[in-house]
C-alpha cells in the first residue's frame, strides 16, 4: 500500500484536474463519471482481487493510417502468463510479475488484439480489442 493513493473513486465535476478552462471536471477517479472503469481500475484489480482477470491497452485497436508503426500495448493480469494475439496469430507470452504489467510493441494491422492469461496452464481470463 505504501506509494498508492488515489484521490477518489469516482471521477466528479468540480476542482478541474489536472487540466484548466473549459475542463469542469477531476479526472482522478477510477471509474469516470458514468461509473465505466478506467485503465488504473484494472490494474488495481489485477493486485487485490482473486477474480481472474486480464485487461488491455489501448481500449481500441482502430487506427488508421499507422499500419505497420509499432504500438505499445500493455496488459494487466492477476494470472500466471499471458499471451497475446493478433488476429489469430500469437505474438509471445510473457510471465507476469506480481503486482506489475506486461508490454508488446505490436507493429499495427486492422483487425483484433486478443489476451489470453493463463494460471498452470489453464485458460482463466480474456480480453479483446477490435
Amino acid at each position: 500500500m505504501a506509494g498508492a493513493y488515489t484521490w477518489t473513486g469516482f471521477d466528479y465535476r468540480g476542482e478541474p484536474n489536472p487540466y484548466g478552462w473549459p475542463d469542469i471536471s477531476n479526472h482522478t477517479g477510477l471509474m469516470d463519471v458514468c461509473g465505466f472503469p478506467k485503465d488504473k481500475y484494472y490494474y488495481l484489480q489485477s493486485w487485490w482481487s482473486d477474480k481472474p482477470m486480464v485487461h488491455l491497452m489501448p481500449t481500441t485497436w482502430n487506427w488508421p493510417g499507422q499500419e505497420g508503426q509499432p504500438l505499445r500495448v500493455i496488459a494487466f493480469s492477476n494470472a500466471r502468463r499471458v499471451e497475446l494475439f493478433l488476429n489469430g496469430k500469437s505474438l509471445g507470452v510473457q510471465t507476469m510479475p506480481q503486482d506489475g504489467h506486461l508490454e508488446w510493441q505490436v507493429p499495427y494491422a486492422p483487425g483484433r488484439l486478443t489476451a489470453k492469461a493463463f494460471t498452470n496452464g489453464k485458460l482463466m481470463a480474456t480480453d479483446q480489442i477490435e
